[in-house]
């Protein structure tokens, strides 16, 4: 039976995690900071406050403003260059890369070459010694937008425009030593680069960790249009299509988008933060705007009757699940990882129809396979554990 549940659990993750997701987001109403671009969205794990970096149309610094709901943004305010070493307004800045082994590190560069800074905390930096990296022969020595995503072990995906007034499309370079050096590893990871470069070529990378094991990678194109790519491993990367566009937008005059950053929300969407340009007529201005995507599936099979109604969707710290259970009669739940060992297993008592799963702070945050079996068929479904 438990190698059953595995399968099912094998089969639920490929289909909801890897192939299935609605790639639709719907705009949020109105602006989130006018006179404002290049958006970069980070949430405080520990207080849940939303901290929207922007580039300052206005001449001011680069600046930043916070949010409770990531809706409502305000407090703005400015932040050094990244060559400034420490600064506490570095503390949530999604310009500072979170490595491996609780070690953070900002990058900048110099002509043609990339340098680094080294943190324990976030705020105090230290620079290290010599360079991160140097651009590619086939870059031109001009560089665009960039990002950086963790893959396993010490390895993290460098991903940015290169070639920025020649071919301008998306370049990688891989780091084995936790973000100290990188050597570059295509110049042509989407497929575009004989495509001719300008509004051809697929810009703005932003990366999103949507699993322990997948990442989506936002992009723009043709200047109105944004698309999502999927990857599993940082080298090869699937085109899933568009996921929103200028038109998507009928509040506001919208003629362009740019530099789309998305963040996974704690109830199962995702939320992109993205640089608009609005034409008034008289007076146009740049401005961050939102969408927001639908909710995700949770059930393995849809219209499945063996389905548990499980909640809360993200759990913390206790789930309660609700069947067709006998009162005050005992039934056992067990809680698999994603390589289907048994993360948590107990005899819970039925009480009006649910079992109260209690003490789940144990288990890392991430996705799971709860299963119970009742009168001798397997009750399953997915949860998330998200600890705050």
């Amino acid at each position: 039976m438990r190698i059953i549940i595995f399968l099912f659990f094998v089969v639920f993750i490929q289909q909801i995690l890897f192939a299935q997701w609605d790639r639709t987001f719907t705009p949020d109403t109105g602006f989130r900071i006018t006179d404002a671009s290049i958006p970069r969205i980070f949430q405080d794990s520990t207080n849940y406050v939303y901290y929207l970096y922007y580039v300052d149309q206005g001449g001011n610094p680069p600046s930043y403003q916070t949010s409770i709901d990531g809706l409502n943004f305000s407090n703005a305010l400015h932040q050094p260059n990244i060559p400034v070493l420490n600064d506490t307004s570095f503390l949530h800045s999604p310009k500072v890369v979170d490595c491996h082994n609780n070690t953070y590190r900002k990058y900048w560069y110099s002509n043609d070459t990339m340098h680094s800074a080294t943190s324990t905390d976030r705020m105090n930096f230290t620079l290290d010694a010599g360079y991160s990296y140097v651009l590619d022969t086939s870059d031109n020595g001009s560089k665009g937008v960039d990002d950086f995503f963790l893959l396993g072990g010490d390895s993290i995906m460098y991903i940015y425009i290169g070639d920025l007034y020649g071919r301008n499309n998306c370049r990688i370079a891989l780091s084995t030593n936790n973000g100290q050096s990188f050597t570059f590893i295509s110049k042509d990871p989407l497929g575009d680069y004989n495509n001719g470069g300008g509004a051809n070529t697929y810009v703005d990378p932003k990366i999103t960790k949507i699993s322990p094991f997948e990442y989506r990678l936002f992009t723009m194109k043709g200047g109105n249009a944004l698309f999502s790519f999927y990857t599993a491993d940082g080298f090869n990367y699937t085109f899933e299509g568009q996921c929103l566009n200028t038109s998507s937008f009928t509040q506001f005059n919208s003629t362009s988008l740019n530099d789309p950053h998305v963040i996974h929300l704690s109830d199962g969407r995702y939320r992109m933060y993205v640089a608009s340009f609005i034409d008034t007529g008289s007076s146009p201005f740049w401005a961050i705007v939102s969408a927001i995507s639908e909710f995700p599936p949770t059930a393995i099979r849809e219209n499945d009757t063996n389905a548990l109604h499980v909640f809360p969707n993200p759990a913390s710290d206790y789930l309660k699940i609700q069947l067709p259970c006998s009162d005050n009669k005992f039934y056992p739940v067990e809680i698999f990882s994603l390589d289907g060992k048994i993360l948590y297993k107990n005899e819970i008592q039925c009480v009006s129809g649910e079992l109260y799963v209690q003490n789940l702070f144990a288990i890392p945050n991430g996705y799971y396979l709860v299963s119970i079996i009742l009168d001798q068929e397997l009750y399953s479904n997915i949860i998330q554990i998200q600890h705050p």
